[in-house]
Parts: structure tokens; sequence; C-alpha cells
């Protein structure tokens, strides 16, 4: 469906009804319920995560888990801005621009795993403006206050 509308599953059963070779399901995955529905409505042999991961890594932790029949702790939020960090870090490390330009490229990435959260579109907003690591980091340091004034983990 590229970026809109939702995932068409019947196309996926009817593509592994018709062939002989394994077939990856894919769309629509942002969880292991969703992830399940998608084994069991196409018959599919693997599935593929894309936008679900987005702003959530921690989906394929969670995924995993849960075939194996373990319990999955969902990450708190100090954990989901670390791993943001660490993200904006390695794209700046990897990057072969200088580090405004490379935030450029980071910038979408840290709003991703701020979804979710009150007052997490003003946020998300302020990423988009991003133009060091300091300023990442202290935003999310903010972020996470503001959340704990709030009760929410």
């Amino acid at each position: 469906m590229f970026y809109s509308g939702e995932s068409d599953v019947n196309v996926i059963k009817a593509v592994k009804e018709a062939v002989g070779v394994p077939v990856i399901g894919n769309g629509d995955i942002t969880d292991f319920s969703s992830c399940r529905e998608m084994y069991e409505r196409t018959g599919c042999d693997l599935v593929m995560i894309g936008r679900g991961s987005y702003g959530n890594p921690f989906i394929f932790e969670e995924i995993a888990a849960k075939l194996h029949g373990e319990d999955y702790a969902p990450p708190t939020l100090e954990e989901k801005m670390r791993v943001m960090l660490e993200h904006i870090g390695l794209i700046l490390e990897l990057s072969e621009k200088c580090e405004e330009l490379a935030m450029h490229e980071a910038r979408k990435h840290a709003a991703w795993y701020m979804n979710g959260y009150y007052g997490s579109a003003k946020f998300r907003g302020r990423c988009y403006q991003l133009s060091s690591y300091a300023e990442a980091k202290a935003l999310a340091a903010e972020f996470i206050d503001l959340q704990r004034e709030r009760g929410i983990n």
C-alpha cells in the first residue's frame, strides 16, 4: 500500500497459496499481536517489519519473547530516551557530514521515539530544530522530566 492505507493481507495470502517459495508478509506490523495476525491470516513464512520499528526498535525483542512464550517488559521512558540518544550518536558517528548536517538526518528519528506521550507533539516539533547532540540530550532530559511530572514512566 506504499505509505497510505492498510496492507492487504488477502494479496499476501493469495501469493502464498500460488507459489512454492517462501513468502514474507509485510505491512502494519507494530507489535506482537499484529505480527501473529499476519502469520495467521496469510500463512506467510516470515514477517518483515519496517515502519513499525521507527522509534520502537524494541518491537523485535517483544515479538521474539512472545513467540517463545516468555514475558516481555516494555522499556521505560528512560530506556527509550537512552536508545534514542544512542541512535542519534550512531547517525552522527557514521555520517560523513558535519554534526549540524548529520542532525538534519537524525531529527526525524528522535521525533519517532517520543510518539504517544504527554506533550509529544510539541517535543516532536522541537526535534526538527535540533542542530547538535548536546541539544538532543537536553531535549531528552526535559522530555523525561515532563513525563515524570505527569506520573508517566
